[in-house]
């Protein structure tokens, strides 16, 4: 990344370039200055890039693309517990409050350690029931958990280990119906979820943390949303004792700024034409005429 970002320093047509890294890949996102410079900037950045030869002779080729804008308003960080299945479940307690408020409808969680599903089969459990163990990991790998794991023996019991699934929480998994009989998983077994053992996906401020994307919707006002998450954001890190959610990147900074500019334009042009008209009709004619101009 470093030897890129190097290359990419100061090309022009950039107003703001940003890295993100995670295990197996990374991404520089550069945003360009208007849309009229966006072809312009890509030809810049693929001149650069290919200029670059100090790179791993393992690594694939950089690919310079055009994305389109994203609609991401705000990214919030979450941060302050070592357990990453604390710092998990404070980010979806804070998704969940910003989800609660009507302003806000899109919500995406980004880093922090993946989550397993152990699952623990009791053979005493199976023997009553007339189930192997085979059976159920079969069922689970058909429709239950496609994804399962092999099976593995465990402490005298079997244990299947599965990649985070649609459902979110052990009690849910437990909740899942065996297809070969009217019992449920958590009949036979007991589930836990525990952190993947993987590198930490995202930091901030030095901390292991867990972002969450805050999109916007069809028809939402962008500064609207910025203002609630902000108070959502605020009141998780009063009323959280170990959590705290910051803000790592505002983009309706630039949408307000853009605001002020226009409107501060809008008033000075306004009483620059008012001055003009009076100098050459009577002011009342002159100002309903710079009334009417809006």
């Amino acid at each position: 990344m470093a030897p890129i970002e190097r290359a990419l320093d100061g090309v022009p047509g950039r107003k703001t370039m940003r890295s993100e890294v995670w295990p197996g890949g990374a991404e520089i996102i550069i945003q360009a200055e208007s849309v009229s410079t966006v072809e312009q900037l890509l030809r810049h950045v693929e001149a650069r890039v290919a200029g670059v030869s100090d790179l791993p002779s393992q690594m694939k080729p950089p690919r310079p693309i055009i994305i389109e804008p994203d609609p991401v308003v705000m990214e919030l960080a979450v941060t302050g517990a070592l357990d990453p299945l604390h710092l998990r479940d404070g980010a979806l307690r804070l998704r969940q409050a910003l989800l609660q408020d009507e302003t806000i409808s899109r919500v995406d969680i980004v880093g922090g350690n993946g989550i397993e599903w152990h699952v623990q089969i009791d053979p005493m459990a199976l023997a009553r029931h007339g189930l192997s163990a085979t059976q159920v990991q079969q069922d689970l790998m058909a429709g239950l958990l496609p994804e399962a794991g092999s099976l593995v023996s465990h402490g005298g019991n079997q244990q299947i280990v599965q990649p985070e699934a649609a459902a979110d929480s052990p009690a849910a998994v437990q909740e899942l119906r065996l297809s070969q009989s009217d019992l449920h998983l958590g009949d036979v077994a007991t589930v836990a979820a525990r952190p993947k053992r993987e590198q930490v996906l995202a930091t901030w401020d030095g901390k292991a943390a867990i972002l969450l994307r805050i999109a916007q919707g069809p028809g939402q006002d962008i500064m609207e949303i910025a203002d609630q998450a902000h108070a959502i954001a605020d009141h998780f890190s009063a009323t959280d004792p170990v959590l705290t959610a910051s803000v790592a990147d505002d983009r309706s900074r630039d949408f307000r700024s853009r605001l002020a500019t226009l409107t501060s334009s809008g008033f000075l042009g306004a009483l620059l034409v008012l001055g003009v008209l009076v100098l050459f009709l009577p002011w009342r004619s002159a100002w309903w005429i710079a009334v009417g101009i809006p």
